[in-house]
């Protein structure tokens, strides 16, 4: 049973896309400029089907104004602005925590997971019927259908270890789903938390995409990374599940030092209307950061568009309270988890207050997430 794109689906999404684009009437300039990346979007997955072609890869990069490397200091400093201090300050905080993880998360041997990609999908298939929730389980039946041509599952170099969802509104919404394995148990983690983007985008649109409602889009990823390992708690030893649980915290930690080393140069940009990345990069190195960092890990950090950066924060955050929640009470924390993830009424932080998420308070000492420091230094420790 083959996994996979449909290449001739692709295409014919492709031509509708296009029909749609030269009928112009009634069409505002927004919803051209969403048709277009849209139509972007559907060449990459052609070109990843075709043998010997070029693809771009993700996340999105910063576009530079030249060779030089200078860059509109406003592309830094606006993804700020809706985000309180005070929470700027807690993720700041956290930063020294994270010091020493990547020498010991290098060291980690997961467990491996020899399956058939189909034996894969059964694993997942059972996770998604144990789950409070048998609406999910039948999204996921009609996404992993291998007659819809929907899920894909790869083993690359370039994309390794990865997944990736694309969505799509027009003509109906259709999710397409990329697997990237390395046949441990992060497989299985991997597909339930892109199943989760499918089932979730289902009921977002393309403006609550471009609105602060963006910065929840990956909520649904960390909870059901968070419910896989409870999951998996039924079959793997206690060792296995501590690994996995600190594993799963370390994919936080490029996204909370890119958000250092953005801060960072903000304070060094001042009120410099451009800049290079070059001399920046340079003082950054300069500075007795709390972290070890090298050129390699800062021009990647500052080519990186910092918005999904602060989506992966924010997200994180609000899902370790989900995950409290759900130690004494697993229906109420879905339906926390619900109330947030489908309101598009309120703003991003009214939201989040509304359903007693602690971060947004004023709180120095935010509970759930100072509970995970403390339980993943004494993982650390025992490395």
């Amino acid at each position: 049973m083959e996994y996979n794109w449909s290449i001739d689906k692709i295409r014919r999404q492709k031509r509708q896309t296009r029909d749609l684009l030269r009928k112009t009437e009634g069409l505002s300039k927004e919803e051209k400029n969403t048709l277009k990346i849209i139509l972007q979007t559907l060449t990459e997955m052609e070109n990843r089907l075709l043998p010997n072609k070029k693809t771009f890869a993700f996340p999105q990069k910063i576009k530079y104004m030249d060779d030089n490397h200078m860059v509109p200091v406003n592309t830094y400093l606006s993804y700020r602005d809706e985000i309180p201090s005070h929470i700027k300050q807690i993720v700041l905080e956290a930063i020294p925590f994270f010091a020493n993880y990547t020498d010991t998360y290098d060291d980690l041997e997961l467990p491996a997971l020899h399956l058939s990609n189909q034996d894969l999908v059964a694993m997942s298939y059972d996770f998604y019927r144990w789950l409070p929730r048998k609406e999910y389980l039948t999204e996921f039946k009609k996404y992993t259908n291998p007659n819809k041509h929907l899920l894909r599952f790869i083993h690359s170099e370039l994309y390794h270890n990865t997944g990736e969802t694309f969505f799509f509104y027009y003509p109906t919404y259709r999710p397409y789903f990329c697997i990237d394995r390395n046949d441990t148990i992060t497989d299985f983690i991997t597909l339930n938390h892109e199943i989760a983007h499918g089932i979730m985008f289902r009921n977002d649109t393309t403006e609550s995409q471009k609105s602060d409602h963006y910065f929840l889009t990956e909520l649904e990823g960390f909870f059901f990374d968070f419910l896989s390992i409870q999951y998996l708690k039924q079959s793997f030893p206690y060792g296995i599940i501590q690994e996995l649980e600190y594993t799963n915290f370390i994919t936080a930690y490029n996204s909370f030092i890119d958000f250092y080393i953005t801060d960072l140069t903000i304070r060094l940009l001042r009120k410099k209307k451009r800049i290079s990345i070059i001399p920046i990069q340079k003082r950054i190195l300069e500075q007795s950061l709390p972290f070890y960092c090298d050129e390699t890990i800062l021009f990647s950090a500052l080519e990186q568009d910092p918005k999904p950066n602060t989506k992966y924060l924010i997200s994180y955050l609000t899902s370790l309270d989900l995950e409290e929640i759900y130690e004494t009470d697993p229906e109420r924390a879905f339906y926390v988890f619900e109330q947030i993830r489908n309101n598009r009424s309120d703003n991003l932080f009214q939201n989040l207050n509304r359903n007693g998420i602690s971060f947004v308070g004023e709180d120095d000492h935010y509970h759930p997430f100072q509970k995970k420091i403390e339980k993943m230094n004494q993982l650390g420790k025992n490395k």
